[in-house]
């Protein structure tokens, strides 16, 4: 098993004859070829190496196709792809071989350059199905075992069908209404039959020529079956009319919507599953007590690997820490004012003498000892560059923290100018925190001045950050109250009143219950000493 391809694999055909290319491709094939999937054309994009191999159609009637399908080197596992546009014949034969011209030639103790021989059928279903064949597409994979499997065959059709949609559109004028129907006046629309001009028609309508209405005869009141109250009452409709903010001319304007059913074009991509055939693979798969006893030496080969890369990390971080660290132990001036020179020179001798283990007697040992070897080291090592560490980080920690304290009192200081709704306790309690990491603090750097730069320190910079963290919390807490929210006077006196006329009500309605609650016993009393008579 390998992560490439360790020979190449080729595609061939005997009788996969392509069609010539017209001066006018088919329109259906060209839009499958070139477009995505919900039909909207795609830019040309550089394909994938790796994933697909496209072949355009041939110049000429060709019946032998020879391609490379899997090139020696390739990157495993692997997905490639045939393409073939507008095939028409019914089915076509191939073959997988080897690739016998390139230098690695046959896999040792094969002779036969024949992988495996399939055939290919149902071309001519998917043209009497949807007129052409659209992309004929053979799919094939290989995994790290540089086998080469046919996985599948399919044509890719994509045509244009209509179908319906249902949209929203105005609806039309009902039947018999006319465009003066609309008018606001209380006439009918033909004003003509009433004998009267145009300008007597178009004043009637308006409702603001009183002359106009007295020039109306009884022929006209009789022919339009209007009397003069009803003219006079239509009149008075058509001025309250105008006199509103537009309610019925809005309700007028309203559209109604009605739906409708129209046909619209769509692009469809239909995957028409081809018919495999044939011999099939030259050599016969592996099974029974053959496949377990390979699976077995499969397991065992990892195991080994997995074995062998650990022995290789193992020695490769041991001879990494002694080459590094002897490094610094001679040109470090940190480790120099951190160590001793007697603890210098001893350590390095330790160094070498594992150095000297791992390049003669320990080159074949396993992962263990070396891993065993690396811990010895490291714990005369870590505490060296740990101090060194310390000596530049803890400067710079303690110059960072004391700016911070001096901040911190500036802020409480100001509260009671900024922020006066901040108690004293409060900020007594603040105070008290920071005086208090103050003193630990100098204790801290006390007890550092006493000890030896090859001593492990007194504190360290992490312990600092790490107390100084909960002191500024606690200041930040308190800092970010907010103002408390002050209620006006008028809305005080405002819910004052509403509480005493609510308290009001409450007594009279206690003493109406009284009362009737009095009312009732009186009655009582009274129907009691009846019924006793």
């Amino acid at each position: 098993m390998t992560d490439v391809a360790a020979f190449g694999v080729t595609f061939e055909s005997h009788d996969l004859f392509t069609p010539a290319p017209s001066a006018k491709l088919d329109e259906s094939a060209a839009a499958a070829a070139g477009s995505s999937k919900k039909g909207r054309p795609r830019k040309d994009k550089k394909a994938p190496k790796d994933k697909e191999t496209v072949e355009a159609a041939a110049s000429t009637k060709s019946g032998h196709v020879v391609k490379s399908l899997l090139p020696a080197g390739k990157k495993l596992p692997i997905k490639r792809a045939i393409k073939y546009t507008n095939l028409t014949i019914d089915g076509f034969s191939f073959e997988l071989r080897y690739n016998t011209t390139t230098p690695h030639g046959l896999p040792p103790g094969v002779t036969d350059p024949n992988l495996a021989s399939y055939t290919v059928s149902g071309i001519q279903d998917a043209i009497k199905r949807y007129n052409h064949s659209g992309i004929s597409t053979l799919r094939f994979e290989a995994d790290y075992s540089s086998l080469l499997h046919f996985s599948s065959a399919e044509c890719v059709v994509e045509v244009e069908v209509i179908e319906n949609k249902t949209i929203e559109i105005p609806a039309p004028p009902e039947n018999g209404t006319s465009g003066d129907s609309a008018a606001p006046s209380g006439t009918a629309g033909d004003s003509a039959a009433s004998g009267t001009s145009g300008d007597h028609k178009s004043e009637t309508v308006d409702g603001t020529s009183g002359d106009s209405a007295a020039n109306g005869d009884s022929r006209s009141e009789g022919e339009d079956g209007t009397s003069g109250d009803a003219a006079a009452a239509a009149a008075n409709g058509t001025e309250a009319g105008n006199s509103t903010n537009g309610t019925e001319v809005a309700n007028q304007t309203t559209i109604k919507m009605v739906k409708k059913v129209i046909q619209v074009p769509r692009r469809r991509v239909y995957h028409v599953a081809l018919n495999v055939s044939g011999p099939g693979p030259a050599y016969t798969p592996l099974s029974g007590d053959v496949w377990q006893m390979a699976q077995a030496q499969v397991a065992a080969w990892r195991a080994a690997e997995a074995v062998k890369a650990a022995t290789a990390k193992a020695k490769n971080d041991l001879e990494a820490y002694i080459i590094g660290t002897r490094e610094k132990l001679e040109t470090d001036e940190l480790i120099q004012q951190v160590t001793a020179e007697a603890d210098r020179v001893k350590f390095i001798e330790q160094l070498t003498e594992a150095e000297d283990w791992l390049y003669g007697d320990g080159e074949h040992e396993a992962a263990d000892q070396f891993v065993a070897k690396l811990q010895g080291l490291k714990a005369v090592g870590d505490p060296i560059q740990r101090r060194a560490a310390e000596l530049e980080l803890r400067p710079k920690v303690l110059d960072a923290v004391k700016q911070s304290v001096a901040a911190a009192e500036n802020i409480t200081a100001s509260w009671a100018d900024t922020k006066p709704w901040i108690n004293e306790t409060d900020t007594q309690d603040a105070n008290d925190k920071i005086q208090e990491f103050q003193k630990w603090l100098q204790e801290q750097e006390a007890a550092q001045t006493k000890k030896e730069l090859t001593e492990e320190p007194a504190f360290t910079g992490m312990d600092i950050l790490s107390k100084w963290e909960s002191v500024q919390k606690m200041i930040k807490k308190v800092d970010g109250k907010k103002k408390p929210k002050v209620v006006p006077k008028n809305e005080t006196d405002s819910a004052a009143a509403a509480g005493d006329k609510a308290a009001a009500g409450d007594e009279a309605a206690a003493a109406a219950a009284a009362e009737e609650g009095k009312s009732e016993e009186e009655g009582y009393r009274s129907e009691s000493a009846a019924d006793a008579e």
